[in-house]
């Protein structure tokens, strides 16, 4: 069963260039490979397989494919880099086996990759690679044999030893600067971060850094950081990130405050400094870096806390269960807002009138460590409400030192959803507006979908691109968001698609599907066209 049937045309403009194409006097080598990545989870003295797809798309060339593993390591400004195997404390290169002679494929030919191995005994945690595939392109066989280009392309591998492992993120440097390069008045600053990865797991990291006043407490600015998909920090890595700081505050003494978060359950860690911003805008940092590492762990569960309203003229209660799953005790605030998302994924604070406003029962608690507390959540009867489409609100648990206010330890999120099940409107999404950037190996789609309907939707589904006026051309992408995304009842999200395949000549004829749940989807079709010459649109 199938709903909707929308109809856009989209030109694609600029370029995005791709690390698995080059090209010179003798032609172009063009290299797909399927997947893109390897992840695996094994145990200790287990065998692991997997498979590489890699496909010739050189119109007359042959190539030849050559498979070398190497290490991966992150410098201090998050590039990464590859050394020879062994150089690293967390690499699997040696693990993996793979073919010791290159393989030769035709244009337009496919071969398989056959890679296997086994995790070493006494392994913990997380491990990381790369398998550098080389593709040599010979001159063609009438001629003598002579290389006339290559192609180099780092395949990510990672392997989690189940059961093992832990992370330890701590803040190594916090620092903000004017910006030099700032035109004459502006008041731009320029944010150092350093993260050191102290534990034997791979960290995806995500958070917020602060800017608060000091005699009111109020933050004067924020800025978030690896936010929505997150940042990856290898084991035993410290990494460096330099970010735009939009603006700064008026001439007084502040405190600037990082809290990172990372894990399952979540973990944080914090790190605060002094700083005083001049009149003349200059800044003066002082004081040592005040950096903890984490040690109250909040967590609300359910994290997703759905409440039936039958009707508006009842009040509908549930519970939540508060543990502070850390090792030292904290005091916890609790807060309830109403809630939505940018486009973006970023959170949006709602305002709603007092009498909505639902109601925590108690709102506070001092929680020992390992202990939990149970709460009430109460939705008062909302006479007119919106019956059709869900209501959110974000619960958010604060802890902080039991011993006065101090800077917050930990923070806990869980998601409130209401609605009358019988009344509330299926999911219905709307593509609204589709942007495009070519390269000469991909083209990366991103997708702005609404969700007009009443209930929640999980993105999955597909996108099929299939070249104007040849049916045979037709190419399936499936959805793949890490981490998954949910596109709220009457909101929007962007999604990125990216397509192995260049958009030159011929317009693409694109189907976006999107499932519904229950065998239903939703297709909406548009239309890409190819860039003009110069870049810019075609007529």
């Amino acid at each position: 069963m199938r709903h909707g049937g929308q109809r856009q045309r989209v030109v694609a403009v600029g370029w995005l260039l791709a690390v698995l194409w080059t090209s010179g006097a003798h032609g172009a080598a063009k290299i797909q490979v399927q997947p893109l990545r390897a992840q695996i989870e094994a145990r200790a003295g287990e065998r692991f397989a997997f498979a590489i797809s890699i496909r010739n798309d050189a119109a007359t060339e042959p190539v030849q494919l050559g498979v070398t593993p190497v290490d991966v390591v992150q410098d201090g400004d998050s590039r990464e880099h590859y050394l020879p195997v062994g150089e690293t404390a967390y690499s699997c290169g040696a693990w993996v086996e793979v073919p010791a002679e290159p393989l030769s494929i035709g244009p337009g030919e496919s071969q398989t990759i056959q890679v296997k191995g086994r995790v070493p005994t006494g392994a913990k945690g997380s491990y990381h690679a790369a398998l550098m595939l080389r593709a040599l392109q010979v001159a063609p066989k009438d001629g003598p044999p002579r290389i006339v280009m290559a192609v180099a392309y780092a395949f990510p591998l990672s392997i989690l030893v189940a059961g093992t492992g832990e992370a330890s993120i701590a803040i190594s440097q916090l620092d903000l600067q004017l910006d030099p390069d700032a035109a004459p008045g502006q008041r731009l600053g320029l944010l150092r971060l350093g993260l050191r990865n102290h534990g034997n797991l791979a960290a995806t990291v995500r958070g917020r850094i602060f800017l608060r006043a000091v005699t009111t407490n109020e933050t004067a600015l924020q800025l978030p950081y690896g936010l929505p998909s997150g940042r990856k920090v290898l084991p035993a890595t410290e990494v460096l990130d330099t970010l735009a700081w939009p603006g700064l505050p008026a001439a007084g003494q502040y405190i600037l405050e990082a809290r990172i978060a990372y894990g399952t359950p979540e973990r944080q860690a914090l790190a605060s400094r002094r700083l005083d911003v001049g009149a003349d805008g200059r800044i003066t940092v002082s004081g040592e870096l005040d950096s903890r590492a984490q040690q109250a762990v909040l967590r609300l569960e359910p994290t997703r806390l759905q409440i039936e309203r039958r009707s508006n003229d009842t009040t509908a209660v549930r519970q939540v269960v508060l543990r502070n799953q850390g090792t030292v005790p904290c005091r916890v605030e609790l807060r309830l807002t109403a809630y939505a998302e940018t486009p973006e994924g970023e959170p949006l604070e709602v305002p709603q009138p007092a009498e909505e406003q639902p109601r925590l029962r108690p709102g506070t608690h001092n929680l020992a460590a390992g202990a939990s507390a149970a709460v009430t959540v109460e939705l008062p009867a909302v006479p007119g409400a919106d019956a059709t489409r869900e209501q959110y609100w974000l619960l958010q648990a604060r802890g902080y030192p039991t011993s006065g206010r101090g800077n917050v330890l930990c923070t806990g999120e869980a998601l409130v959803v209401a609605a009358n099940r019988r009344a509330v409107q299926p999911a219905r999404p709307a593509l609204q507006q589709v942007a495009v950037t070519v390269g000469r190996q991909l083209t990366l789609l991103r997708l702005l979908v609404a969700n007009d309907g009443g209930t929640a939707l999980p993105v999955a589904g597909s996108l099929q691109v299939m070249q104007a006026d040849q049916p045979g051309s037709a190419r399936r992408v499936p959805l793949t968001t890490q981490p998954a995304l949910t596109i709220l009842a009457g909101g929007q999200r962007w999604l990125e698609v990216a397509v192995p395949q260049a958009l030159e000549r011929r317009a693409w004829q694109c189907t976006l599907t999107l499932d519904l749940g229950g065998g239903r989807s939703s297709e909406s079709t548009f239309e890409v066209q190819p860039p003009t010459a110069n870049g810019g649109a075609a007529p």
